[in-house]
C-alpha cells in the first residue's frame, strides 16, 4: 500500500479549513439575520401596540365589518359606547338590525364603489332609545371585510330638527303677518277709497256749485273768484286721482272685485302706460283661487314687474298666466340685460328673497333666471286649494 504524501494532507487540511470557515459564516449571517429578524419583530409589534392604541382610544367609533354577513369582527373604545355596550362579543351583530334590503345595497356600493360615505341610520339601543349613526368605511376586497368609523350624529339631527322647526315657526309668523299686514291694507285701502274719496268729491260738488252760483259783482271780482274755485277743483281732482292711487295700491279693487286674471291684467297695462314696457299676457286655464293665495301671487307678480321697471332696462314684458286645474304657473319674462349669477346669490336682493318666500308660503317654488341671454324669467308654480270663496277667472 502506498503511503499518503504530503500534498493529499495539505489538500485535507485546507478543505478543513475552509469548511470551517464557511460554517462559521454561515453561523455568524445566521446570528446576524435572528438579531435583524428579532429587531423588525420588535418594531413592527412596537408599530401594533402604538396603533392599536391609536384604534381604542380614538373619539371617534372605528369597526371592522365582514361583507358577508355585516358582523362586527374588531372595534374600539368608543365604538362600544355609541352603542353602550362592554365587549366585541355584545357588538357582533348591532348592524343585523338593519333592514335586509338596506343592507344589500349596501353592500352593493361597497363592491362597486368600494367606499361608503356619510350613510346614516336611525338605530335603537336595548333600553328602546333610539339614536342616529353616520358610518363611513372602505373595502378590503382580497380581505372581504371593511373598515371605517362611525359618528354619534343624535345631536346633530336634533339640533337639524331645532333648526327645521324654527325655520318653519318664523316662516308661520311671516305669513301671519303678511296676512295681518293684508288685512289692514284692505280696511285702509277701503276707508280711503271710500271715506276721503266721498268726502273729496262732495267738497269738489260744493265748490262746483259755488262757482255756478258766484254772486253778480263786477266782471274783474267774478273772475277772480271764479279762477280761485277752478284752481280748488283742480287740486280736489288730483287729490282724488291720488286717494285711488293710494286705494290701488294697498288693495287694487280688480283684485277684490273681479279676481286674479283681471288684477294682473289691469296692473300690466297700468305699468305699460306709465314706464312705456309693452306688457303683453297670455292666460288659459279656468283659475279658482283662496284669497289669501289670490293675494300672494298677486304680490309676487307686482314684485316682478317692479324689479323689471327698476333694473332689467327692457321694452317688452311677455306674462304667462297658466292653470290645470291642480297647478297654477305665472311666468314674468323681459327682454331685458337679464340678472346676472352675482346678483341671484346676493343675500342683499330682498326683492327675490320676499317672492320665494311667499311661493313657499303657498306650498309652490319660484325660479329666477336668465333668458338666454336676452333677459330674465320668473316662474312660479303654485299647487292649487280650492274653495268656494276662490275667484275665478
Amino acid at each position: 500500500m502506498r503511503s499518503l504524501g504530503p500534498e493529499y494532507w495539505w489538500a485535507i487540511g485546507i478543505g478543513t479549513v475552509g469548511l470551517l470557515l464557511l460554517t462559521a459564516a454561515f453561523l455568524t449571517t445566521l446570528v446576524l439575520s435572528q438579531k435583524r429578524l428579532r429587531a423588525q419583530l420588535d418594531a413592527t409589534r412596537r408599530n401594533e401596540a402604538k396603533y392599536r392604541n391609536l384604534f381604542d382610544n380614538s373619539l371617534v367609533g372605528m369597526f371592522r365589518l365582514s361583507l358577508t354577513d355585516f358582523t362586527v369582527l374588531d372595534s374600539n373604545k368608543t365604538f362600544l359606547a355609541i352603542f353602550r355596550k362592554n365587549s366585541l362579543e355584545e357588538v357582533l351583530d348591532v348592524f343585523w338590525s338593519i333592514p335586509p334590503a338596506t343592507r344589500e345595497i349596501l353592500k352593493e356600493t361597497l363592491r362597486r364603489d368600494g367606499i361608503l360615505e356619510n350613510q346614516e341610520f336611525e338605530m335603537t339601543r336595548d333600553d328602546g332609545t333610539a339614536f342616529w349613526i353616520s358610518m363611513t368605511c372602505r373595502l378590503h376586497q382580497s380581505e372581504g371585510y371593511a373598515e371605517g368609523i362611525l359618528l354619534d350624529v343624535t345631536e346633530q339631527r336634533h339640533a337639524e330638527e331645532r333648526l327645521k322647526d324654527s325655520h318653519q315657526q318664523l316662516r308661520s309668523l311671516s305669513s301671519r303677518l303678511e296676512s295681518v299686514r293684508e288685512e289692514e291694507r284692505v280696511r285702509i285701502a277701503r276707508q280711503v277709497h271710500d271715506e276721503l274719496g266721498q268726502i273729496l268729491t262732495a267738497v269738489k260738488l260744493h265748490l262746483t256749485v259755488l262757482a255756478a252760483s258766484a254772486p253778480g259783482r263786477d266782471q274783474r271780482g267774478k273772475s277772480s273768484l271764479l279762477k280761485k274755485l277752478e284752481s280748488l277743483i283742480k287740486v280736489i281732482d288730483h287729490a282724488i286721482d291720488l286717494v285711488k292711487n293710494i286705494s290701488y295700491e294697498l288693495r287694487p279693487l280688480a283684485l277684490e272685485e273681479l279676481g286674479l286674471k283681471e288684477a294682473i291684467e289691469w296692473e300690466a297695462s297700468h305699468v305699460g302706460k306709465r314706464s312705456g314696457i309693452r306688457c303683453r299676457m297670455e292666460a288659459t286655464g279656468e283659475i279658482a283661487l283662496e284669497r289669501e293665495q289670490s293675494t300672494a301671487v298677486f304680490r309676487i307678480f307686482q314684485e316682478a314687474l317692479t324689479n323689471v321697471i327698476r333694473h332689467a332696462s327692457a321694452k317688452s314684458v311677455v306674462i304667462k298666466l297658466n292653470s290645470t286645474g291642480e297647478t297654477l304657473s305665472l311666468e314674468v319674462a323681459d327682454d331685458g340685460k337679464g340678472i346676472t349669477n352675482q346678483q341671484l346669490a346676493d343675500s342683499r336682493a330682498l326683492g327675490i328673497l320676499g317672492m320665494k318666500e311667499r311661493a313657499m308660503f303657498l306650498g309652490g317654488s319660484l325660479q329666477v333666471s336668465r333668458n338666454d341671454g336676452k333677459g330674465t324669467i320668473v316662474g312660479l308654480t303654485v299647487p292649487l286649494r280650492k274653495n268656494g270663496n276662490g275667484h275665478g277667472a
